[in-house]
C-alpha cells in the first residue's frame, strides 16, 4: 500500500514510509484521509469497485480475486488422497460451501418467528464484516471467524427445521415456538 501511495504521490516508498512513521496515530490518519477522499473524487468508480473486492475477499479470500481459488493445494500431500477423493475433493468442497451458504440464508430467515431473541446474530453478520469491506483490511483474513460460525448455526437450524418432526410442525404452522 505504501508503495501505491508512494506512487500516487510521485514520490520514494522508502521516504514516505519514514515520513508517515514519524506522525503520531491521529496525524498519519489525517493526512492518509485527505489522500483517501482525493482518491474517491478522482475516481468514484474505483472506489466502489473496491469496496465490492473488499468484500469478496472477506468472504471468499483474496486469492479468489487472484487465481479464482478458495484454499492452497499441498502437492506433496495429494499423493496420500485415495485417487477418488483427489479427483472428487474440489467439487465436494464448492459443493459444501454452497450448501453452507444457501442453509445458512434459509436458516436465518426461518429464524424470523425469533427475530427478538436472534438479533445478536443477525447483527453479527451485518456488522462482523463492515468494517473490513469499508477499509483496507480485506487483506486479513482471520476475523471471518465469527461469520462462519453463525452461518453454521444457521444451516444447523435449517436442516433441523427440514428433518425433525418438531422443525417440521413448526415450519407448517402446526407448532408455534413455544409448544417445541
Amino acid at each position: 500500500m505504501i508503495a501505491t501511495l508512494a506512487e500516487a504521490r510521485g514520490e520514494e516508498p522508502k521516504e514516505l514510509s519514514e515520513s508517515l512513521a514519524q506522525l503520531s496515530q491521529k496525524e498519519r490518519y489525517d493526512r492518509l484521509a485527505e489522500e483517501v477522499v482525493r482518491q474517491v473524487q478522482r475516481d468514484p468508480a474505483g472506489a466502489f469497485r473496491h469496496r465490492l473486492e473488499a468484500g469478496v475477499a472477506f468472504f471468499f479470500g483474496g486469492q479468489w480475486l487472484k487465481d479464482r481459488l478458495l484454499w492452497r493445494t499441498d502437492e506433496s500431500r495429494l499423493g496420500d488422497m485415495p485417487d477418488w477423493l483427489a479427483g472428487s475433493y474440489q467439487a465436494i468442497f464448492y459443493g459444501a460451501l454452497l450448501g453452507v451458504l444457501i442453509l445458512g440464508v434459509l436458516g436465518w430467515r426461518w429464524t424470523y418467528g425469533w427475530r427478538h431473541e436472534t438479533l445478536p446474530s443477525s447483527l453479527v453478520l451485518m456488522w462482523i464484516p463492515l468494517p473490513y469491506i469499508l477499509s483496507h483490511a480485506e487483506s486479513l483474513s482471520g476475523p471471518r471467524l465469527p461469520v462462519d460460525g453463525m452461518l453454521l448455526c444457521y444451516s444447523a437450524f435449517a436442516l433441523a427445521s427440514m428433518f425433525t418432526p418438531a422443525g417440521r410442525a413448526l415450519l407448517r404452522g402446526e407448532a408455534s415456538r413455544t409448544e417445541i
